[in-house]
C-alpha cells in the first residue's frame, strides 16, 4: 500500500482490513479513481505476494465486465474457481477481484449473493464499485464497505511531480481529471485505452465542432450508452478551459463562453440523473454548446 497515492483515512481503513479481513469488501469510489489498482494492491497484501508472484499465483483471479456488464456466466466461472482446494498455510489463500461489480446483472448479483452467504474461510472477494445504488442491498449488507477518498490537491501534485512530470502538466492533468488519481495518471501517461481519456478526447472534439457537426454525432454517442462519462469529460474539459481563460487578461469573452458551457452541462447532468432519454438530452445540450 505504501507505493500508492492515498488519502490518510483511506490508507488507515485498508490497513485495518488487511489486519482483519472479512470475506468480502466493496471498494467504493467514482470512475477514474484507480480502484482496480487499489484492489490488486490489496489482494497482493492479503496474500503476502509481490507483483511478479501475484501474476503466476494460482488462487488469484480478476473478473471484468464484458460488453459493459458482468453476467451469470462470469459468476459461474467464479463459482467453479471457488471449488478449487487451496494449499498453503496462510489464513487467506485465495482472492477474487470483481472489477465494476456494480455492472453485474440482477441475475449475476443474486448468484453472487449465494456465494457471500456461505463463503470459503480462506477466501476474500474484492469488488470495485462506482455507483452504490446499482448494487443489491443484500450484497452490500454482506460486504464490508471502504470509501476511497481522494488525497488533497497538494499531496497529489507533489506525488506526480516527484515521479518526473512537470508542474505545468500535473496542474493541467489535475484540472482535467477532477483530482481522480487513476484518471490523472492515465492523462499524464497518455493512456489512450482508458475510457475516460477517450471520453475527454471526444469532449474536446465536440467542443471544437460547430452545431451541425455536433448534432451528427448524437445517434452514435447515444448508442454507446456512455453519456455519464461524456458529461463528466465535457465538465472537466470546460472547467480546465475556464480556469485557463480566467488566469489571463483580456479573455472575458472566453470566460463567459465557458461559464455558459458549464451551465448547460450541469443541466444535462441533472436531466441524465432523472433518466432523461439520452438522444433528446444530447440534442438539447449540443444545440446550446
Amino acid at each position: 500500500m505504501e507505493q500508492l497515492l492515498l488519502h490518510l483515512l483511506t490508507r488507515k481503513r485498508l490497513r485495518a482490513f488487511i489486519d482483519t479481513p472479512s470475506h468480502a469488501v466493496q471498494l467504493i469510489a467514482p470512475t477514474g479513481f484507480g480502484k482496480s489498482t487499489v484492489a490488486v494492491t490489496l489482494a497482493r497484501a492479503l496474500l503476502n505476494l509481490n507483483d511478479k508472484q501475484l501474476e503466476s499465483y494460482p488462487y488469484f483471479r480478476r473478473f471484468t465486465p464484458d460488453k459493459g456488464n458482468i453476467g451469470i456466466e462470469t459468476v459461474r466461472d467464479i463459482t467453479t474457481f471457488l471449488k478449487l482446494r487451496t494449499t498453503g498455510q496462510g489464513k487467506i489463500r485465495r482472492v477474487i477481484v470483481i472489477e465494476s461489480a456494480d455492472s453485474m446483472t440482477i441475475e449475476a448479483q443474486n448468484a453472487i449473493l449465494k456465494l457471500l452467504e456461505e463463503p470459503p474461510a480462506d477466501t476474500v472477494i474484492i469488488m470495485t464499485v462506482s455507483v452504490e445504488t446499482h448494487m443489491l442491498s443484500t450484497i452490500t449488507s454482506r460486504s464490508q464497505r471502504i470509501l476511497l477518498h481522494s488525497p488533497d490537491r497538494q499531496a497529489t501534485v507533489t506525488f506526480f511531480v516527484q515521479h518526473g512530470y512537470s508542474e505545468e502538466r500535473v496542474a493541467t492533468a489535475y484540472l482535467m481529471s477532477g483530482g481522480l488519481v487513476g484518471l490523472m495518471h492515465a492523462i499524464l501517461t497518455s493512456d489512450t485505452e482508458h475510457p475516460l481519456v477517450q471520453a475527454i478526447d471526444q469532449a474536446k472534439t465536440i467542443l471544437k465542432s460547430d452545431t451541425i457537426e455536433r448534432l451528427a454525432m448524437v445517434d452514435e454517442i447515444a448508442k454507446e450508452k456512455q453519456v455519464d462519462q461524456l458529461l463528466f469529460a465535457l465538465k472537466q474539459t470546460s472547467q480546465a478551459a475556464l480556469t485557463h481563460a480566467a488566469s489571463q487578461s483580456g479573455r472575458d469573452a472566453a470566460v463567459r463562453r465557458w461559464h455558459s458551457v458549464l451551465r448547460y452541462v450541469h443541466r444535462a447532468e441533472k436531466l441524465h440523473a432523472s433518466s432523461a432519454q439520452p438522444k433528446l438530452l444530447l440534442t438539447d445540450l449540443f444545440l446550446n454548446l
